[in-house]
Parts: structure tokens; sequence; C-alpha cells
């Protein structure tokens, strides 16, 4: 019977070979024909088993690159569709703050990435309040949210209970999944992703830094800076956050023109 050292199935020529490796240097071991249960490595030329080596450090360097690959570049890929997700039906705002349905983004999340995990953390007390913690491990990170025990006029509650201790636990749940990009807008107070050009059509700002954007694309930069202008500085603001780095540059250049 084989061991569990790593194998590797090559194919040498015109024949195929099952080859053992080190668990830690990926150094061939044995070489068998495929199926076979006799170690022939003994038998070859050294130059076939050199060729052998070179073919398997190829093999196992690629799959050492592809599996860094994804660790690292999953989760910008991933984090950058999930951020603009419109969570709108699956959230409530409660006396100005907005609550993301934690059954719904666990569902998500799952769909996504089927290995996600979630542990509570240790709570901490604040006098006779109580703060708990979630952290959430996705795609390669762990992001932690804090959120404290509040009653439904988002103030904290004193001595919380059970119940009310449960309560913020699944509501921290959401906003740590939402640190990962799902419906995490809706904790900056947006009603939809900033980045969904598909459904930028109900915010007075974001209206406004398209009709910026598309005087910059016809090249009106005056009308564009001027349109700029007529906003109050709490909305030049909001609108500059809103503006892409092309457009920007723009007005930046129009003014030191």
């Amino acid at each position: 019977m084989k061991n569990k050292s790593t194998w590797l199935t090559i194919k040498y020529k015109e024949d195929s070979f099952d080859i053992n490796l080190s668990s830690e240097s990926y150094v061939i071991q044995d070489i068998r024909s495929v199926d076979s249960e006799i170690n022939i490595a003994g038998m070859l030329d050294k130059k076939i088993i050199y060729a052998m080596q070179e073919m398997v450090d190829v093999e196992m360097n690629h799959k050492q690159y592809m599996r860094d690959k994804k660790f690292i570049e999953e989760p910008i890929m991933q984090y950058r569709e999930l951020r603009q997700i419109n969570v709108s039906q699956h959230s409530e705002k409660k006396n100005g703050l907005s609550d993301l349905s934690w059954s719904w983004a666990v569902d998500q999340l799952l769909q996504l990435d089927d290995g996600a995990t979630c542990e509570y953390l240790e709570p901490k007390q604040f006098g006779e309040s109580m703060m708990v913690f979630c952290k959430v491990t996705a795609f390669g990170k762990s992001r932690i949210a804090q959120l404290p025990v509040m009653d439904f006029r988002n103030q904290a509650i004193p001595n919380p209970n059970a119940y009310q201790v449960n309560t913020a636990m699944q509501r921290c749940l959401a906003k740590a999944i939402s640190l990962h990009g799902i419906g995490l807008y809706i904790y900056a107070g947006e009603d939809l992703p900033l980045g969904d050009q598909d459904v930028m059509t109900d915010h007075p700002l974001k209206l406004i830094a398209q009709e910026i954007t598309d005087q910059i694309k016809l090249g009106n930069t005056k009308s564009a800076h001027e349109r700029c202008e007529n906003l109050s500085q709490e909305d030049k603001l909001g609108v500059w956050s809103l503006l892409n780095a092309k457009t920007k540059l723009a007005l930046k250049k129009y003014l030191e023109a």
C-alpha cells in the first residue's frame, strides 16, 4: 500500500509514472509505473531521474504559485464584487442606525466562501453596559466588529439579559460580515452602494457627481467647475468623494491654470 506521502503523476516521454515525494523538499523517493507497487527508481538511469525531478519541481512550483495567487488576489476581487451588492431589501433603519439582516448576510457569505467562519470574542464590560465582539474569517482575511448591547433607542442597556446580549451578537455578526464588503455602505449612512453605477439614480449628490463627470467627458471643464461652486461646502465634500480620479484631476488642473 502507498503511504500518505505526497504523490504526483507525471508523464515522461510516452509513459506515465507515480512519483513519491518527500513531504518537505519534494525530492523524489520512489518511482513507480502507474498503479504498480514496485519502486523502479534504482533501475533507471540517473539522467532520467534528474529529468523527472526537474518536471516535478516545475509542477510543484506552479501549484504553489497558483495557491499563492489565489490567496493574494481572491480577497481583493471578492471585496470589489461584494461591495457592489445592493442590500437595501435586506436592511432596516431604526432611530438613524441601519442594520443588515444577519441570516441573509450569512447566507450570502457562505455562498461565496463556504469555508467562512465566525467567532464571538470575549465581551467587555464598561460599567453596567457591555460591548460584544465578532470575528469573521473569509477570503483569507479576518475582520473584527464590535457593538454595544443597545435598546430600541440605540442606547446602551445597563446589565443586559441573555436575550439582549444574543440580539447584539447577531447584529455584530452582520456588521463583521459587512467589513468584508457585503452591505458595508449602509453603516456609512448610504442608501445604495457608492460604486454601483447601475443603481445611481435617486441620491441627489450622486446625480450631481454624474453630471459633473459627464461635463468633463464632453470637455466642458468650466461648466463642471461652476456646478461645483454652486454647492454648499458640505455638498462639495460629498460630491468630491463620489468623483473618479480622472474627473478630480481635470478639476484640479482647471483651478491651477
